[in-house]
């Protein structure tokens, strides 16, 4: 694949970009830490 981003790739991208894509802010205190299970984390 090349560097260059084709124009219909762009143009979906753009779809998506600020209605179904969002930004998800984490505090570094309470972020999930990778070395522990998911589940003993969130349950």
């Amino acid at each position: 694949m090349s560097k260059v981003a084709k124009p219909h790739l762009l143009m979906r991208l753009c779809a998506l970009r600020g209605d179904r894509i969002a930004m998800v802010f984490q505090e570094p205190m309470t972020a999930l830490n990778p070395l522990h299970p998911i589940g003993c984390q969130i349950g």
